[in-house]
């Protein structure tokens, strides 16, 4: 039995249709997403699939020269030979057949699908394709789309084809107002051996991004693409299990006959339909088995794919101990994926084993330390004794909610952090946590502190300040503004804050904000430089920043010198800060 599941997941939008994206992908290490949510479809068993270039071009933008055929052959060898992976387009050429989703290959045609065909309909005896041709107003906008199918009874995809839009100007050689034919069948190719879209999960364009400007280029695959191949078709002697970046490194702190560390959760990550199991190993002559725990000690994919590893430190005297917790697929001959674990057990009383401790003026807002204003998703420091373990900086993402042996709760739900040390933690609010009254409790190996009470509110705009109080602005060619360099009277600025509250297109949890779709701030907003109302022409969060929003102001006519510039967010105005005018 065959099902057709993913109607409408390999669109491909224009940016001025980027608010009918499908919907938040579930992100993998590597920065790709995999088709089908809540389910992700099987990859194909046999990691390969054949190609077929309907000869029927009849479209608007499409014709039966062969001036397609380099375009093709080059958009299917993008994703063929990979290293580390096993999968094939089989290029087939020129077809007389139809879109048939009982054959088993991709056909690639000029209309059908969501998109109806030029009158009169072509006849297609002995096709299955189901009657989806459509002309709605949702999809103007969509150039092209990918309907896989999925065989439920053996598992894994069984066949994809790809349907172009007849109406867009699209050109295998695009002028500036015309669609690159060749980036958009990369994108749809990549789409029928399983890859969804990756704008959450990246930061910048990308081969999956749902979004393609006219007159752009994009040919060429990303490490994200590379990645979500590699990881859905792995070969025999590469790696087929995954995990974050964060959790490469495993670092527990205990206190000599005190109670034991915090456990740590890792995501683990493969093909679906296959079976994970791990070992553990040690680095001394004390055996992890006496004092590590990581279970469980096999999974399935998908759904079973966490592991929390603890460390009972009661019977170790004082000292480093190490272990490695490897992770491979059942039966698969590629190398393990490695988890570093280190253990320090310190002798009582030692200095730095004293539970956190913090107090409410040591909150702040990241971007004003003067102020305690916060919001979902603004950046908060806290300045306190006995915090971190270590002194840490977070290095990729997604951020962890756990650095340097420490977490921060913020009404119960742990905050991802970006920077940890024993005097210092900053971090974001969770961008769903409940307004109002709140606390705040920092959490290690040694105890929690005690409660804070905090306030969260639906926007708390801070600017970020430099210097004396010298708004962090950059002038229009992108360099930061100052007395040296000025900006321009009537110029568009760019100035930095914190504390937006709810935007548009949320982020996925701990990552950056993606530069396609833009995102924006829900709340109206206005802005005023010299005391004067200025045009805000964009207020959203930064692109490949987390907790950081953007606003692009114009500099009011006629102002000049060192000026006033402050934001408002619904009914809250924003801390003052300066900008240097000519």
């Amino acid at each position: 039995m065959r099902s057709i599941t993913t109607i409408g997941l390999g669109l491909l939008l224009i940016a001025a249709a980027s608010s009918a994206q499908s919907s938040v992908e579930a992100c993998k290490p590597g920065g790709f997403s995999i088709i089908g949510l809540p389910n992700e479809i099987n990859p194909r068993a046999e990691g390969k699939l054949g190609v077929n270039f309907d000869e029927r071009f009849d479209g608007r933008f499409l014709t039966t020269e062969n001036v397609w055929i380099p375009s093709i052959d080059s958009g299917v060898e993008r994703w063929n030979g990979i290293s580390g992976a096993d999968w094939t387009f089989e290029n087939h050429g020129l077809s007389a057949g139809f879109a048939d989703f009982e054959d088993g290959l991709v056909t690639i045609a000029s209309c059908g699908g969501l998109f109806a065909c030029p009158d009169p309909l072509p006849e297609q005896p002995g096709s299955s394709v189901p009657a989806f041709f459509s002309e709605t107003p949702e999809h103007n906008a969509v150039i092209a789309v990918t309907l896989v199918v999925d065989d439920v009874v053996a598992g894994g995809i069984a066949d994809a084809d790809i349907f172009f839009n007849p109406t867009f100007p699209i050109s295998s050689h695009p002028r500036v107002e015309q669609i690159d034919f060749e980036s958009v069948l990369v994108h749809e190719l990549g789409h029928a051996l399983g890859l969804d879209h990756n704008d959450n999960c990246v930061v910048g364009p990308t081969i999956m991004g749902a979004v393609i400007d006219v007159g752009e280029i994009r040919r060429d695959l990303f490490r994200a693409e590379r990645e979500g191949v590699r990881f859905l078709y792995p070969a025999d002697d590469a790696p087929a299990a995954r995990i974050f970046d964060r959790d490469n490194t495993l670092r527990f702190d205990a206190e000599q006959g005190g109670l034991p560390p915090f456990p740590q959760t890792v995501s683990i990550f493969g093909p679906g339909g296959a079976k994970w199991e791990r070992t553990i190993t040690t680095a001394d002559d004390v055996r992890a088995d006496d004092w590590l725990r990581a279970i469980p000690e096999k999974g399935d994919f998908p759904g079973d794919g966490e592991m929390e590893i603890s460390v009972d430190p009661s019977s170790l005297p004082p000292g480093e101990y190490q272990a490695t917790v490897e992770v491979n697929i059942e039966g698969h001959q590629g190398h393990p994926v490695s988890i570093a674990i280190q253990l320090a057990v310190l002798a009582e009383e030692s200095p730095g084993t004293d539970p956190p401790f913090l107090t409410e003026a040591g909150i702040t807002n990241s971007a004003n330390l003067r102020s305690s204003r916060l919001a979902g998703g603004s950046l908060f420091t806290i300045f306190g004794n006995s915090m971190a373990t270590s002194v840490e900086q977070a290095a990729s993402w997604p951020l962890s909610t756990t650095l340097g042996g420490a977490r921060v709760l913020v009404n119960n739900e742990p905050a991802v952090l970006l920077y940890s040390s024993p005097t210092q933690i900053n971090g974001q609010i969770p961008p769903g946590a409940s307004l109002g009254p709140g606390g705040i409790v920092v959490r290690n190996g040694f105890g929690d502190s005690a409660p804070v009470s905090i306030r969260i509110d639906a926007t708390a705009p801070e600017l970020f300040l430099v210097g004396d109080d010298d708004a962090l602005l950059l002038n229009p060619d992108a360099t930061v503004n100052s007395a040296a360099n000025p900006a321009m009277s009537g110029s568009i600025v760019s100035v930095f804050l914190t504390g937006q509250g709810a935007v548009s297109t949320p982020p996925a949890a701990g990552r950056p904000a993606s530069s396609r779709p833009h995102s924006q701030v829900i709340s109206i907003s206005d802005a005023e430089i010299d005391g004067q109302e200025a045009n805000l022409h964009f207020l959203g969060p930064a692109p490949g920043y987390l907790g950081m929003a953007q606003g692009n102001v114009e500099v009011p006519a006629g102002v000049s010198g060192r000026v006033s510039i402050r934001i408002r967010i619904g009914e809250t105005w924003s801390n003052v800060g300066f900008i240097y005018v000519n």
